[in-house]
């Protein structure tokens, strides 16, 4: 059967290549929330919170490999077993009266004098050599703490956690890491992190979860999971408080180095991955074959059902932005008819959102619907849009086919940027 994916990619559009709190309250987007476009018949659409923890953004390359899997997500404990240790061994003049402080009465002891308060309502749920795993029943807290090289490059040490499960799961997804922040104190302490979602074909998202890695200048590091399903929460703040002091208070491993911001990097994984452009870059879901990457798009396709992302340059505004995707359509669909746009308030990063829904016919005359979401910042003038188009199952019948891979899809395109540079 003919498909929905003829697009060519737009002429004279070439692709265009944080602070944050070491609070992450929460630690993941969450705020996903599907609605109903009715005018364009149950179309999911999805739109980011004003999540305070940054994302960020590199490069890719896309795996052609077909992603086939579909069965279904299975672990719920941490996917993690325990790191190396590879201490600092540069001790020389190092002269210190620093002591542990002593570890709480319910704390677990992390080691080096690092521990973890266990909050009311949570409870240990590891098994005795694994990772030390804490959960409400909602969200885990799965945390090591390791004697690392110091100045080790955080990549090295983020990838050695993601090799640990990234093979668990049919079909996983990672956003680019982001540098948190820093933590100044008698020696640096600075922060990353990477989000992941696992796909579940009841209903798209299986796993959510965040992997933080906190590295002290003489090398002492903590790696920390926070997931679950999709009402994944956090740490209560006054544990994570708790144990982000005992931390930046424990005595030294050795001497420390100064420590530099790590470019953003995107960790390997066995799981196909489609560039767009840098780091903007989505997995498909299963069943989806990669059909486009690089030079400003990225499409997956099942054969009847395009999931196609474009960055678009020189946006004087949302309004044009949204303009550029129809045009786009324009090209491969006639007798368009749009739906009532849905929009979305600025997000912290000043990133605005508008949701279209569509009805139209392909060129080769079959009957086809969508829709499409446009991310715009103004401030580099650039934008996102994330395509979903489908053949209609029946004339008339707008209903999208694939929602549970739409939804996978659309949260590993967006776990990928935040203020679209």
């Amino acid at each position: 059967m003919p498909q929905p994916s003829a697009f060519a990619p737009q002429p004279g559009t070439p692709p265009p290549a944080e602070p944050g709190s070491s609070k992450k309250k929460p630690a993941l987007i969450i705020g996903l929330v599907v609605v109903a476009l009715l005018a364009a018949g149950g179309i999911y659409l999805a739109t980011r919170s004003d999540d305070d923890s940054p994302t960020a953004t590199t490069e890719t390359v896309v795996d052609e490999t077909a992603a086939t899997q579909s069965t279904p997500e299975t672990v719920d404990t941490t996917p993690a077993t325990p790191l190396p240790t590879v201490p600092n061994t540069n001790t020389t003049d190092l002269a210190t009266t620093t002591t542990a402080a002593a570890i709480p009465a319910g704390a677990i002891d992390l080691g080096h004098g690092v521990y973890l308060p266990v909050p009311d309502g949570w409870k240990t749920t590891n098994k005795p050599a694994d990772v030390t795993t804490i959960s409400d029943g909602k969200t885990s807290f799965a945390v090591q703490v390791l004697a690392r090289p110091a100045g080790e490059d955080p990549a090295k040490l983020m990838q050695e956690y993601i090799d640990t499960f990234d093979t668990t799961f049919p079909t996983v997804t990672y956003g680019p890491s982001r540098y948190i922040g820093r933590i100044e104190g008698d020696m640096q302490i600075d922060e990353y992190g990477i989000y992941y979602a696992t796909y579940d074909p009841s209903d798209g998202i299986g796993l959510l979860g965040g992997v933080y890695a906190y590295v002290r200048g003489d090398g002492l590091t903590a790696i920390y999971d926070v997931f679950g399903g999709e009402d994944v929460g956090n740490l209560p703040d006054d544990a994570y408080n708790d144990f982000e002091h005992s931390l930046s208070a424990a005595p030294p491993l050795g001497n420390a180095v100064e420590l530099t911001e790590r470019e953003p990097f995107r960790v390997t994984t066995s799981h196909p991955n489609i560039a767009v452009d840098g780091l903007l870059a989505f997995t498909p879901a299963p069943g989806f074959n990669p059909i486009t990457a690089g030079n400003g798009q990225g499409m997956a396709s099942n054969g009847t059902y395009d999931f196609d992302v474009r960055k678009l340059t020189g946006q004087a505004s949302l309004d044009a932005a949204v303009a550029s995707a129809q045009a786009i359509l324009a090209a491969s669909y006639s007798g368009l008819t749009f739906g009532q746009p849905t929009n979305y308030d600025a997000d912290s990063y000043g990133v605005t959102q508008r949701s279209v829904g569509w009805t139209g016919t392909y060129a080769d005359g079959h009957p086809s619907s969508g829709a499409f979401d446009v991310f715009y910042d103004s401030a580099s003038s650039n934008a996102v849009v994330a395509f979903r188009n489908w053949f209609d199952v029946t004339p008339g019948d707008t209903t999208e086919p694939n929602a549970a891979e739409s939804k996978f899809m659309y949260r590993s395109i967006v776990d990928s940027f935040t203020n679209i540079p």
